[in-house]
């Protein structure tokens, strides 16, 4: 659980965001997936594989 004063001290940039954080309001807030992307990204944390963007290869084109 995370107290009103810290989620406040969160918002303003006053206390750094753990991944640990950011996962728990992530999940209290039920943000999806994209903007628990921008929440990671925002707060300079590295993102989980989970969230990571894929890049799926399609087939090969012979030159």
């Amino acid at each position: 659980m995370i107290s009103e004063y810290y989620y406040r001290r969160l918002e303003t940039g006053r206390r750094p965001m753990s991944s640990d954080t950011i996962a728990e309001v992530s999940r209290l807030l039920t943000l999806h997936p994209h903007e628990q992307l921008a929440l990671y990204r925002w707060a300079g944390r590295p993102v989980p594989p989970l969230l990571s963007p894929r890049h799926p290869r399609g087939p090969r084109r012979p030159p």
